[in-house]
């Protein structure tokens, strides 16, 4: 028996309309700390069609019973946009819903305080955890107003975000942060902080902002991908060394003599063969923020390699359960390819059903995997 598939479509309020299985293909890519992106091809005068509303709640349930995978949701989206398309061997037509994951909340608000202001758009020496949750506390949930100082009134969709408890988890962040767009704040927190973090479905409608030492779980001692293993096919290593800095030069406050300025090295710097330097703008930094704003963008910089391959479900090892269980992203696990055993991330993972000969639907799982700093 093959993976089974349901796309549930619900309205905004969260109340389910359709469970699809006679979708013509799926598509869907989950990315920890960004938003991940869903496509539904359907025939052009399905039903579920009519139900459909901006902001609605699309869902990718999967399960197998035979290799004792509970049914789980894999994907939580909202209804964004279609295509409609009319192929000459298409007598309906078929119609793509495209979604976005539920990270999108935050993607569409900006740290919208005037610039210096504290514990709002600039931090000195706060923990990661505690940054990120004081950002979407105030521009993200109903706390987002201008009674609080924000430039704007977020929209009333913030009624339906909160965020967990703050246990002050990560490192210290000095840094400002003014006028950047919410989610790509908070992504440079989490670099910076050794964090990473979701928004996770709590009611009909209602979403909490979490935090996470680790998204996924440390798996390297139980889960290990190799081609002898005969669990990983058409492997694809990318290295990242070509766009690598070492040197950050930080601009700060000031014009020419007058202007601050900082000097940092990565952890990668060589003076006789990996002397790069950067210029990293930082005048909107307070001069205390300088070190942190180059050791951040060093931090991006940095070369680390890509390691895409895809995964073939047999044997110990299947998604959903042994690994990336029940939809968990981040996992790490233990990947040997090219002589070499490493440990990796499992960052994204890219999942394709398309419908074959007989209305079987057959699946392909990309995992995407960095390594882990």
């Amino acid at each position: 028996m093959t993976t089974s598939y349901i796309v549930r479509i619900r309205n905004r309020a969260g109340v389910r309309q359709y469970d699809v299985t006679d979708f013509l293909a799926l598509n869907y890519s989950k990315v920890v700390n960004d938003v991940g992106m869903l496509r539904v091809d359907l025939a052009g005068n399905h039903q579920a069609i009519a139900a459909l509303e901006k902001d609605g709640q699309i869902e990718v349930w999967r399960y197998d019973d035979a290799e004792g995978i509970a049914p789980y949701c894999d994907f939580y989206g909202l209804y964004r946009d279609r295509d409609r398309r009319t192929p000459t061997d298409s007598k309906n037509g078929i119609f793509t819903l495209k979604c976005v994951s539920q990270l999108h909340f935050l993607k569409r608000a900006l740290i919208a305080f005037y610039a210096g202001t504290n514990l709002r758009n600039d931090f000195t020496a706060v923990v990661a955890e505690t940054v990120m949750k004081l950002m979407v506390r105030y521009n993200a949930t109903v706390d987002a107003t201008t009674a609080n100082s924000r430039r704007r009134t977020v929209g009333t969709w913030s009624t339906n975000i909160s965020y967990a408890a703050d246990t002050a988890a990560g490192a210290s962040i000095t840094k400002a942060f003014a006028h950047l767009n919410l989610l790509e704040a908070l992504q440079e927190v989490a670099l910076l902080g050794g964090l990473d973090f979701d928004l996770v479905k709590t009611g009909l409608q209602t979403w909490q902002f979490r935090t996470y030492a680790l998204l996924g779980v440390d798996r390297t001692a139980t889960v290990k991908f190799s081609m002898s293993w005969g669990n990983m096919e058409n492997p694809s290593l990318t290295g990242g060394g070509l766009d690598e800095a070492t040197v950050a030069i930080v601009g700060g406050e000031g014009e020419e003599a007058a202007r601050a300025f900082a000097i940092r090295t990565g952890p990668n710097y060589v003076a006789n063969y990996n002397d790069i330097e950067v210029f990293v703008n930082a005048a909107q930094q307070v001069s205390g923020s300088l070190n942190a704003a180059g050791d951040a963008r060093l931090k991006e910089l940095r070369s680390r390699e890509d390691f895409v391959f895809d995964t073939l479900q047999g044997g110990a090892y299947r998604y959903g359960r042994d690994y990336c269980a029940a939809g968990a992203m981040g996992d790490k696990v233990t990947v040997t390819y090219a002589e070499a055993s490493v440990i990796k991330k499992i960052r994204g993972a890219h999942v394709a059903v398309a419908t074959a000969a007989g209305g079987q639907k057959a699946e392909q799982i990309r995992l995407d995997m960095v390594t882990a700093l």
